[in-house]
């Protein structure tokens, strides 16, 4: 017989210590636990996985349908005193097998257990009850299932369980549980279990079946922790290459305990290491593994192997897996309500027959339910405490002796946090801060509110976090409001408030020398009384029933200090008037001082603006000017624009100009510093210049427009001349714009000289502004170009800055030829100074080169 034994006393209390005793570091215990005589060896192991893969593919060969889910029965033994007291209870049983098929599950596919039979097999006997200590089974056997017993107490106190691995034999299909000691519904669901049943459908201890002193579990591995090339993992260790080699039992293994959960982890400074030298990294949450986690896990290589176990069992022909479901009335009238952070659901049962009952849970309404908990036979309610919220949950209860045929009817529900702590603070007249207490894995909520008494809500929705602030309320106001998670259906509340009559706020004064416009903050709706005064004056003076939050105050004196306050009425069930708000001064500004700019000057205008500190209507301005130097002033009264032009003045005379405000017949500004002027004719700037052969186009300006009647003298000459040439009474561009002449009769290839002055009215005049020089020439074309290529023409194109009537020589041969042929004397259409000419005539696919000249009047020739 191929059995194993599982120990578990003396590691429940060494779990329990380590877990008093977080962040120490541990080696697995050097006692061994007692696994019975069986030596399973690495060959034994190695023969039996591989007539489990047989077995798979001689199931697959026959055509065998592989069902996504397998249901397995287990026949249930209970052992108890001989009087029929004590035992495994049968709620406790249901619960713990729904979680043992909670593991056996793997993306919908897998092993799902149910009890055989209407109610468990019942064996009473105190001397099985008291110390079991392999006591004859053989009766109590079912031969059509999986047989598993619940043992009170072993007569070795180590013991926890022990299962046998698949074998022609009926002794096989069982497994022994230890029910009455320290053992917990936790661990017995969630680890004893289904590490049982784990042997049964031929896993092995992820640390392997070396024999150590002889008994199963008290060797240490020899599997390598290299997977790919060089690994073992398919001939040692526990055979599956997707659970890593175990160091359990080796020197220098440790485990570290980090608080707060406290659950155990390989410690990765643990000198423990492989033949390879390489450090261990276990598995401490497998099922299979002697570890004590918090949390429980398959691989997928296990899921495998056990389904190639089951494939194993189903060849067998000393028993069969077939025992029949039975027939019990499916559960109706599913209830699904929340209750904190709790789903309960409840049910009408309508059957008699049934051994209890697995809840099973799933975020789909069709496929993917999972058992997550089972209940005794006539419990119709069941407290889920574990769903994730927001998440949509579809319940459904199967009798836990049937398969599929009594289902129940699904039942759905969201379980919405709670919302509590609903307060509202920071209340102002138009604003309030709305509190709550968050909810875990709530994205957003909606939140509602309305002034109490009116039916229509306004909605927020997805308002995220615990707190939000409403504004733009009524003043002296009562609210309500409301909230609830996004998806949830319904909210909480209402809470109300009532929003404050504010002191308005004092914020803003804008003086002028007479006026000023003053602004305040405040609610609505809310009217308001203004009181004004001169600082220390000893009566105010008021103005009522304001309604907006903005006032012009006029009729004030300038360069003089006010102040002024606001006071609140607040209409509602009960008016309301607030405290005048703490004054806030203000001074009147005095006349404002001009700021003087010139604009344009001339020989005889000066152009002039200025600009002041702020804007009065009906001020008006007055200038005065004088030549510097002299006593008198020249006055100008009554101006109303901000710019004048001073006339008749005399060129090349300094002037000072002066300005100043009248804003009223008895209030001045006061004149402004001087403002320096020297009207003169204006020289020419910005000269320009460009050349051909016999030409030159020259361009000038003058910084401002030049007066009516400026002329232009213009002088140029050889650079190697003394003589200056003079063109007069150039008539220059109006406004801003550049003056251009054309000289002509210029001698080719020579630099020149030239100059420019202006000839003002009344024979005022500028002095010479030089420009450039310039040389004349006969240019070569530039940016040779060819276009519009066919097989027989060409059109060749090219720049050139040159007089009208230039012509062009052009020349052409075949790449390689010694002969050019010339084409003289072209006259071509000048677009600007862009040229092109058709060649026709040529050879098709041949390869040409070609030069341009120009040629000058008189005949002057640049090269090619």
């Amino acid at each position: 017989m191929q059995k194993h034994i599982h120990s578990t006393r003396h590691y429940l209390f060494f779990f329990v210590f380590l877990c008093l005793t977080a962040q120490a570091q541990t080696t697995p215990s050097s006692v061994i636990p007692f696994c019975g005589t069986e030596d399973l060896t690495l060959e034994k192991a190695r023969l039996l996985v591989n007539q489990a893969e047989s077995a798979r593919q001689q199931k697959l060969a026959s055509g065998a349908a592989f069902q996504a889910i397998t249901y397995v029965p287990i026949r249930p033994h209970i052992i108890r005193r001989s009087d029929g007291s004590g035992g495994f209870n049968l709620g406790s049983l249901n619960k713990v097998m729904a979680s043992t098929n909670s593991y056996y599950l793997l993306n919908g596919f897998g092993i799902q257990f149910y009890f055989a039979g209407i109610s468990p097999d019942y064996i009473d006997n105190d001397d099985m009850y008291n110390a079991y200590s392999s006591q004859p089974l053989d009766s109590y056997d079912a031969h059509n299932a999986m047989n598993q017993y619940y043992v009170n107490q072993f007569s070795n106190p180590g013991l926890g369980g022990f299962a046998y691995y698949p074998d022609n034999g009926v002794y096989s299909t069982r497994s022994v549980i230890l029910t009455g000691g320290s053992e917990s519904e936790n661990d017995l669901g969630n680890r004893l279990i289904p590490h049982e049943l784990g042997h049964s459908f031929n896993l092995i201890h992820t640390f392997g079946q070396n024999s150590g002193n002889g008994s199963l579990g008290s060797g240490t591995t020899t599997e390598l922790v290299t997977r790919g090339a060089g690994a073992n993992c398919a001939t040692d260790g526990d055979l599956i290459c997707d659970t890593p080699a175990d160091p359990y039992n080796m020197v220098g293994a440790s485990l570290t305990y980090p608080s707060p959960s406290g659950c155990p982890q390989y410690d990765p400074s643990s000198t423990a290491r492989d033949a390879n030298g390489s450090p261990f990294s276990p598995s401490i949450t497998n099922i299979m593994s002697y570890y004590f986690p918090c949390a429980h896990d398959f691989t997928p290589g296990q899921y495998d192997r056990m389904q190639a176990g089951l494939a194993l069992r189903q060849s067998h022909t000393a028993y069969t897996l077939d025992a029949p479901a039975t027939d019990v009335s499916a559960p109706s009238n599913l209830v699904a309500t929340q209750d904190g952070t709790t789903a309960i659901i409840t049910w009408q049962d309508n059957a008699s027959n049934e051994m209890g009952y697995f809840i099973e849970r799933s975020t789909s309404p069709n496929s993917n339910f999972v058992p997550v908990s089972g209940v005794a036979p006539n419990v119709t309610t069941f407290i889920d405490y574990t769903p994730v919220l927001n998440t949509k949950y579809y319940y459904r209860i199967r009798p836990s002796n049937t398969t599929t045929g009594s289902l129940s009817p699904t039942v759905v529900i969201k379980i919405s946090p709670p919302l509590d702590g609903l307060t509202t603070t920071n209340i102002t007249g138009t604003s309030a801060r709305l509190n709550w207490s968050i909810g875990n894995n709530i994205a957003s909520y909606t939140l509602q509110y309305r002034i109490v008494g009116t039916p229509a809500w306004t909605t927020i929705p997805g308002v995220q976090g615990n707190t939000t602030t409403l504004t733009y309320l009524n003043v002296n106001t009562t609210y309500e409001w409301q909230i609830k998670a996004t998806d949830a259906d319904t909210y909480v509340g209402p809470v109300s408030f009532t929003t404050l009559c504010p002191v308005p706020s004092l914020y803003t004064t804008s003086p002028l020398r007479t006026s000023t416009s003053l602004g305040w903050f405040a609610g609505n709706p809310e009217t308001y009384s203004l009181q004004w005064r001169a600082l220390n004056a000893s009566t105010w003076t008021t103005v009522d029933a304001l309604t907006s939050t903005y006032y012009s105050l006029t009729g004030l004196t300038s360069s003089t200090t006010y102040e002024w306050r606001v006071q609140g009425t607040c209409p509602g069930s009960t008016t309301l008037v607030t405290d005048y708000s703490s004054p806030q001064s203000f001074t009147t500004q005095s006349c404002p001082i001009p700021t003087l700019r010139l604009n344009k000057l001339s020989s005889t205008v000066a152009m002039i603006y200025w600009y002041t500190a702020y804007f009065e209507m009906d001020r008006t301005f007055t200038i005065r000017y004088r030549v510097i130097g002299t006593p008198d002033w020249i006055t100008l009264g009554g101006i109303t624009t901000q710019e004048y032009s001073l006339t008749g003045l005399t060129t090349n005379t300094a002037y000072e100009v002066q300005i100043e405000s009248v804003c009223s017949q008895s209030e001045h500004s006061g004149f402004s510093a001087s403002l320096n002027i020297t009207p003169s004719c204006q020289p020419t700037t910005y000269m320009y210049s460009s050349a051909k052969n016999s030409t030159a186009t020259l361009v000038w300006n003058t910084s401002s427009a030049v007066e009516p009647g400026t002329t232009f003298e213009l002088q140029y000459k050889p650079l190697s001349s003394v003589d200056w040439t003079t063109v007069s009474n150039i008539i220059a561009a109006t406004g801003s714009s550049n003056t251009v002449y054309e000289l002509t009769g210029l001698t080719s290839n020579t630099t020149y000289q030239w100059r420019v002055k202006a000839i003002c009215p009344a024979t005022n005049q500028s002095t010479y502004t030089a420009g450039t020089t310039f040389t004349t020439g006969c240019f070569a074309p530039t940016n040779p170009l060819y276009s519009f290529l066919s097989n027989t023409s060409v059109s060749f194109n090219w720049n050139a800055f040159v007089e009208p009537n230039t012509r062009f020589d052009i020349r052409y041969r075949s790449v390689g030829a010694v002969d050019w042929t010339t084409l003289n004397n072209l006259s071509l259409v000048d677009a600007s100074t862009s040229f092109s000419y058709s060649l026709t005539g040529l050879t098709n696919n041949t390869s040409y080169e070609w030069q341009v000249r120009t040629v000058c009047s008189p005949p002057i020739i640049r090269p090619l």
